[in-house]
């Protein structure tokens, strides 16, 4: 309804076919292909009901034995129509019937409404008893969602903070806090909860009132007391409340004590005070029921009785002022304002809006506040109801037809669920790899060839990665494989791997390596702190280019390292890569060569900075030392190593090397070194289209320049630096509906051209991650 208003339906800025299963960053986002597809597939079942064949089922079957994702010829021969067709239908008949629904909704006089936001989604809004802000929860196609306040004398909004899902926030009377919920990690686990906190405006702190305790939607008592909220236990949703305390150490919430519990599977949501503090109004969703109930608890006697019950969504309840009850109900097929009038069996409508209404929160001058719905989002806007009632005989908007699905008895569930048995978990057949990395990239010198499969079982506690590329230069494979367990807390990791070292215009290294690792990720919301302890070992044969004679060879050489890693970068929809925070490590490592020993320091990092239109300034340092040089064993040296035209940033600086773009094929080696680099990046195009029905969608189109240079203290001369830049453009989209693609084109050109600087121009395909 809101896309035929505003004319978007089969309109490229916002849906139209080729659209329907490329990935969206903007409203509907993830939706997108389970609302308009849910449409399609509805139109198709449709034509199947009136021919008496099961076209879906007969389409599902036949699919299995054609080349998969190319999916108009199957439609076509099943039902003599393609998806091209079907979506005509789908437009045409959507149109008319929502304009006629928008024609119902005209007929009376439409709320006014005016947009304080725009191409972004505010769900949860709450306003400050002194009449100075507001406060809401807001999500953004450009960065992280959070918290914001709006002074409403200015205008001006701020985010205060960031913030994960939760809508339910409220101010304390004084207006000097916010009490809200939202979904934290705590360290050393791998779950996110929903749990309370309070902010201060004055001081900006915020503190964390309940830990790992399921608590949602927090209201607080007109004495500042007491807060009621939501809590998940025992496969339902309760309502439940406790004190709120203040004292010289801080905010606490006393003990959790439960004041009403559903029936199993039943939730309870938006649990509001009254005015005189004595009730709080709330809504029920019951088992196996369409809708919501209001409801109402009295607290000194906690009994509870309905309010509102009539198979509509009854939600979202609030005061004004004068302590009237307001909610939000979908009865007219449109969320609307209604005022609940104790005795009436019809509560007052106050708004007629035509898309949906969410969130009401009144100020103390009576002005209403809430999500209005756009294309766009959840806009959050002011509101000005009528002081007059709507006529309860309105005309409901026409709902969408739907197929007729056989409805099953009590009995027919019951057998249906009985027949699935319990039994023990295995890993067996979830470990089966699922995840699929190839990669194809060419240079002047050859084409390489890469992929990988990963697998892990249902509850990641076991987890693999195989893989296998081809250097078309050297005629030669490479192999890796690691395998991980958590299944006792920490990772514990075993890998191994033959591959291609220190390639030059005469000679090559192949390299055999294993190590095992433990790690531990502490992990919070937003970022991580890696500890990790590794034992490895490894050995390189050199050989000739000309005859693959062997030039020289290492024994095993053993090395033990420590490493600590921290990250806390941050992306959005509309990203092209990560806009702000940085990824560091710093390791030390111990190599046993004979009986020599050397000790290898390894630190790096790199800052994301953001600009305006998601441009990115990417600065890096990565430097290493060694205590003390070795002729025998060369990886145990710092070693700075050209590309060998991998672009797709799965080369990794680290103790074995330090990468320099500009300088393919040649090695650096001494007791210490640094690479430092600076790279801005930059959004050129927002395709965001797909070929029709065809399995291909192209996303964006973006580019980078950057400047970087090698850095040797311990050099003759004194100080050598080896400068290089470039330039490249990368294409991402994606194939056969899931498959990440990338195009990238790249051009390097290294300065120092008597140690070995050239022109470089690297093509690659990459597919990233495929799931399967």
């Amino acid at each position: 309804r809101a896309a035929v208003e505003r004319d978007l339906l089969n309109n490229p800025s916002y849906i139209t076919l080729d659209k329907v299963n490329g990935p969206n960053p903007l409203p509907p986002g993830g939706e997108t292909p389970y609302l308009f597809g849910y449409q399609l597939m509805n139109q198709v079942a449709r034509d199947a009901s009136q021919g008496g064949d099961d076209a879906l089922g007969v389409m599902s079957l036949r699919s299995a034995g054609r080349i998969p994702f190319f999916i108009n010829g199957n439609l076509e021969n099943v039902t003599g129509k393609s998806w091209y067709d079907y979506w005509k239908q789908f437009v045409g008949e959507t149109q008319v019937r929502q304009n006629r629904a928008l024609e119902q909704i005209r007929a009376l006089s439409l709320t006014d409404t005016t947009p304080l936001t725009s191409g972004v989604t505010v769900q949860g809004v709450a306003a400050s008893p002194d009449g100075k802000w507001l406060a809401y929860n807001q999500e953004s196609p450009d960065e992280r969602s959070g918290l914001y306040l709006r002074d409403l004398a200015t205008g001006k909004s701020r985010k205060v903070f960031d913030k994960t899902a939760g809508v339910g926030l409220a101010f304390t009377p004084d207006s000097k806090s916010i009490v809200f919920s939202a979904a934290h990690k705590k360290p050393f686990n791998y779950e996110l909860f929903s749990d309370l906190s309070l902010y201060e405006l004055s001081s900006g702190v915020r503190t964390r009132l309940s830990d790992r305790q399921r608590l949602r939607d927090p209201d607080i008592s007109p004495d500042a007391e007491t807060l009621v909220f939501t809590r998940a236990v025992d496969s339902r949703v309760e309502l439940a409340s406790a004190r709120l305390e203040n004292s010289a150490n801080g905010w606490k919430l006393g003990k959790v004590e439960s004041i009403f519990t559903p029936a199993r599977y039943e939730r309870v949501s938006n649990p509001k005070f009254s005015p005189d503090g004595r009730r709080v109004v709330f809504s029920l969703h019951r088992q196996g029921k369409t809708g919501e109930d209001l409801m109402e608890i009295q607290l000194a006697v906690k009994s509870v009785s309905t309010l509102v019950t009539d198979g509509h969504y009854n939600r979202f309840p609030t005061f004004d002022s004068q302590g009237a009850l307001f909610f939000v109900s979908d009865a007219t097929g449109v969320d609307n304002l209604y005022r609940w009038v104790e005795g009436r069996a019809i509560s007052e409508r106050l708004t007629n809006v035509t898309t949906g209404l969410w969130f009401p929160a009144f100020s103390p001058d009576g002005k209403v506040y809430a999500s209005v719905y756009s294309p766009q989002g959840w806009d959050l806007a002011r509101v000005a109801p009528s002081s007059v009632s709507f006529s309860p005989q309105a005309i409901a908007p026409i709902p969408a037809p739907e197929p007729v699905a056989p409805a099953m008895s009590g009995s027919e569930i019951e057998e249906k669920a009985a027949s699935f048995s319990v039994r023990d978990y295995s890993i067996f057949p979830s470990i089966w790899p699922r995840i699929w990395v190839p990669t194809v990239f060419a240079t002047q010198d050859g084409v390489s060839a890469s992929a990988q499969v990963t697998g892990f079982d249902a509850v990641d506690r076991h987890r693999y990665t195989l893989g296998a590329g081809y250097d078309s230069e050297l005629g030669k494979g490479d192999f890796s494989a690691v395998y991980s367990n958590r299944s006792w807390g920490p990772t514990i990791s075993l890998a191994g791997s033959l591959s291609s070292v220190s390639v030059t215009d005469v000679s090559f290294g192949r390299e055999t390596e294993v190590s095992a690792s433990v790690s531990y990720p502490i992990e919070w919301t937003y970022s991580s702190l890696v500890p990790a302890l590794s034992f490895n070992a490894e050995r390189t044969f050199f050989y000739s280019r000309a005859n693959e004679a062997v030039l020289a060879k290492t024994v095993f050489v053993p090395s033990v390292d420590a490493s600590l890693s921290f990250s806390n970068i941050e992306s959005s929809r509309l990203a092209i890569s990560p806009e702000r925070g940085r990824i560091s490590e710093l390791g030390a490592r111990l190599y046993q060569d004979g009986d020599a020993r050397t000790w290898k320091a390894f630190a790096s990092n790199t800052e994301h900075f953001k600009l305006p239109g998601h441009q990115v300034l990417v600065p890096s340092i990565r430097a290493a030392y060694a205590s003390r040089s070795s002729f025998t064993f060369t990886d145990s040296n710092v070693v700075v190593e050209g590309t060998r035209g991998n672009i797709f940033d799965s080369e990794r600086d680290g103790f074995d090397q330090l990468v320099l773009r500009g300088y393919s094929g040649v090695r650096f080696v001494s007791r210490a070194a640094a690479v430092g680099s600076l790279e801005y990046r930059a959004p050129l195009w927002r395709i965001r289209r797909g070929w029709g029905t065809n399995p291909f969608f192209a996303e964006n189109l973006w580019g980078f320049v950057f400047g970087e240079s090698a850095y040797f203290p311990r050099s003759v001369p004194e100080g050598r630096f080896l400068p290089a830049a470039g330039l490249g453009l990368r294409l991402t989209g994606k194939v056969f509906i899931h498959l990440p693609l990338i195009l990238a084109l790249q051009a390097h050109q290294g300065y120092a051209k008597e140690q070995g600087g050239k022109n470089e121009l690297l093509i690659g395909i990459g597919l990233g991650e495929i799931a399967f």
